[in-house]
């Protein structure tokens, strides 16, 4: 009998949200990027890292950004970091800051194989959106930014948790990437639902280099400590 892993759910869920149908505002679009390279990415890792049926501690971002998950379909993963954790890896070379930061503490912690076996990456959106500025250009839009956006992707977002939450998921502590809008958010989700007894806020990887930069060493090994405190 086929044991079903947390990675065979997880390519369920990807498939899920892959095909889910929103109703955005005007000037709005999702980040969908799960074509047949993309496909073989996640295939390549889920069955790497989850192919078990360990129990994983949540580390929840925003939603996906246009240079990591929107290229790699992998959270905080750019196409850089991902040839450097899965062989083959074919895609042309894509730098996202926060993904170079975000790997740094993994590297600390042990590296990818010893972080893959006790956390999961998400997001309150496992989808990401695009927006169409006044100069005509499209540029990353969090699913906060706007409270009709967050009206309208409220019911993607329970749906979601609620699949992940059917997975070996630790539902004692989560660990949110962000102490300001994102925490807010999630925390009124949670409250709302009961998803988590627990929620952490860490500071997310982009406040950190955008404002933080000179202190980067120490984010690293506050995140490291962070992890290290979490046990599955």
């Amino acid at each position: 009998m086929k044991t079903n892993t947390l990675a065979d759910q997880l390519l369920a869920f990807y498939q899920y949200i892959q095909n889910y149908k929103f109703r955005l505002p005007r000037n709005i679009r999702p980040i969908q990027p799960y074509e047949q390279l993309v496909w073989k990415n996640l295939e390549a890792f889920f069955q790497s890292y989850y192919a078990d049926q360990k129990p994983r501690t949540l580390v929840i971002g925003i939603n996906p950004g246009r240079k990591g998950a929107g290229v790699t379909g992998i959270p905080f993963t750019d196409s850089i970091r991902l040839k450097e954790i899965i062989h083959p890896f074919t895609q042309e070379d894509m730098y996202e800051p926060s993904a170079d930061f975000f790997y740094k503490p993994i590297a600390a912690y042990g590296g990818a194989r010893k972080f893959y076996s006790n956390f999961l990456i998400s997001s309150v959106s496992p989808v990401g959106f695009i927006h169409k500025n006044s100069l005509g250009n499209w540029i990353n839009y969090n699913y906060y930014d706007s409270k009709e956006l967050f009206k309208r992707c409220t019911p993607f977002i329970k749906k979601s948790m609620s699949k992940i939450l059917q997975m070996p998921v630790n539902r004692e502590v989560a660990i949110c990437l962000g102490k300001g809008k994102n925490f807010k958010h999630l925390s009124e989700l949670n409250h709302k639902f009961n998803w988590f007894d627990q929620i952490i806020p860490i500071e997310h990887p982009r406040y950190i280099l955008q404002y933080k930069r000179k202190e980067v060493d120490h984010y690293i090994q506050k995140y490291l400590a962070l992890y290290q405190s979490i046990k599955n």
